[in-house]
């Protein structure tokens, strides 16, 4: 066990030597490597989903049913140059219960 040093008292190479070898016992007593516990899955199963994974969705998952585009030309500051660019104007979501979301924006401005 390693003592306590007191207030003002005088910090001595074997008070540090004590100290550090006090805690390398540490590490010998109760600290162990690591070691598995369960067999490893076989490779070519380690990264399979699970049965039935694939037919069941989060009902807070909503994926993407339609969406509504624009085209719109946009110039340069010089009015020389443009591109077509397609705007989207809607976006519609649907969940697993058959609930729908909207999604509108505003492409004024």
């Amino acid at each position: 066990m390693i003592g306590r040093i007191q207030k003002g008292q005088i910090i001595t190479a074997g008070f540090l030597n004590d100290m550090a070898g006090g805690v390398d016992d540490l590490t010998r007593e109760f600290a162990s490597r690591p070691k598995q516990v369960l067999q490893a899955s076989p490779a070519e199963v380690q990264n399979e989903a699970a049965e039935g994974d694939d037919e069941v969705t989060d009902p807070s998952v909503y994926i993407e049913q339609s969406r509504t585009t624009s085209s719109v030309t946009v110039y340069d500051q010089n009015e020389e140059n443009y591109a077509e660019v397609d705007r989207i104007e809607t976006v519609t979501l649907q969940n697993e219960l058959g609930e729908t979301l909207v999604l509108q924006f505003n492409n004024s401005g």
